[in-house]
Order: structure tokens, then sequence, then C-alpha cells
């Protein structure tokens, strides 16, 4: 999972932003909500795990099969689970809360049951890799930012391990199968002309892994999302 997450009220992108680097989403419940102004943003997530991911990071301790926080860090982001150790997600409250119907997730493939379950109860807007191999990344990202909607800030998550691990090597949990680097641009290229985009995270880089070719593709989504255009 990829993070870095950067938010302001502003659209000044570069001027304002707060910056916050950590390992993996949970950083998304520090970055996400806790330093927001009280406005209703958006939060986009692509495949395993990101917002984009290849993972939703959506169980509930009740749902997880492995009990590993981890996989946790949207749930208690939305208010699906909660937690009252503030050493854990004890400090989200329900003012640090995003409303399920302003996530989308793009770039799923590796989900849990408890977790498809939670996303057709609570009606998650999600778009797994079967959907941009039968209708294209950009018949997919069309849906998703009309979903979001054109007065909605958006913070755009995205995590490494949404590309497919023969372009990312360096991060823990590649799954065969994701976005192509083009693909991965495009999603940022894509926020980043709405021009309602206030905040980017980019998690799930490991070093210890691979840091050279891993890097690159990490910053060219990040400078994609600031607005780093082809021509």
């Amino acid at each position: 999972m990829c993070i870095v997450l950067l938010w302001t009220g502003s659209k000044k992108r570069e001027e304002t932003m707060p910056k916050i680097k950590q390992g993996d989403r949970t950083a998304i419940t520090k970055t996400g909500r806790k330093e927001l102004p009280r406005q209703e943003p958006a939060l986009t997530i692509f495949s395993s795990s990101s917002i984009v991911d290849a993972h939703t990071d959506i169980n509930t301790p009740e749902t997880s099969d492995s009990g590993n926080i981890h996989g946790m860090p949207v749930a208690f982001l939305t208010g699906l689970a909660k937690e009252s150790r503030p050493d854990i997600f004890g400090w989200l409250t329900s003012q640090h809360t995003l409303n399920t119907s302003k996530l989308v997730y793009i770039g799923l493939r590796s989900v849990d049951p408890g977790e498809k379950a939670l996303l057709r109860k609570h009606s998650i807007r999600a778009y797994s890799m079967h959907d941009i191999d039968r209708h294209g990344i950009g018949h997919v990202m069309s849906e998703a930012l009309k979903y979001l909607g054109e007065d909605t800030p958006i913070h755009l998550s995205f995590d490494v391990d949404a590309i497919d691990p023969s372009y990312v090597v360096g991060t823990g949990t590649p799954v065969r199968g994701g976005l192509t680097l083009r693909e991965g641009d495009f999603i940022a290229e894509c926020v980043a002309e709405t021009g309602q985009c206030v905040a980017v995270d980019l998690v799930e880089i490991n070093p210890h892994i691979e840091e050279v070719e891993t890097v690159r593709v990490g910053c060219s989504i990040v400078r994609c999302a600031l607005g780093e255009t082809l021509l």
C-alpha cells in the first residue's frame, strides 16, 4: 500500500498541502481526515490496496481471517469498525469519518469474502481489474469521476501494488494482473484534470525489496497527480 498524503482546502496544491509519509494504508486515517478542513472530501482508491489499490483494506475485526490491522484502516475511516484504544484508531470520531458514498475503488483484484460482503452491503463503488479489462481505463475513470461529482474535493490514495508486479517489484503485497504503468499515470492525470484534487497519498513502496524502478514509478504517479502532462 502506498501513502504520502497531502491535503488542503485550497486548490493551490503546490502551496499548502500538508504531507505525511508512512509505509501502509493506515496512514490514510491520519491524513485522510484528521488534519482536514471541515468539508466532505471524496476518497478515491485504486486496486490492490489503494484507493488506487489491489486490495480494499476494509476488513473489520469481525471479517478479518488474519486479524492484521494492516487490512482494516478503511473500515475504521468509514466508521464500519470502531476502536476505543487511542494507540490504534480510537482517536477517530464521527467528525473524522468518511461517508462510504464518497468512496471509490479502482484496480481491485484481491478482496476477501468479508470485504466483498461489506462492499455490497454499503453499495460502495468499486472497479476491479475485470472492469478495466472489459471497458478500458478511460471509461472507468470517466464513470468514477462522474460518480464523485464536480463539486467534491478529491483525495487520491494510491497504493503502488495497484500496478502489476512485472513493473513494480519493491512492494510487500504484490498481486499479479494489475495496472500497467500508463494506466497508473492516466488515473492520476484524470484526477488532476478535474481541478478538484486536494490530497494525494502514495504508499507501499518498500526500498528494502527494490528501490530504483519502483520509486521511479511512484514519482511518476505523484507528478501526474500534481498536474504534469505529456505535452
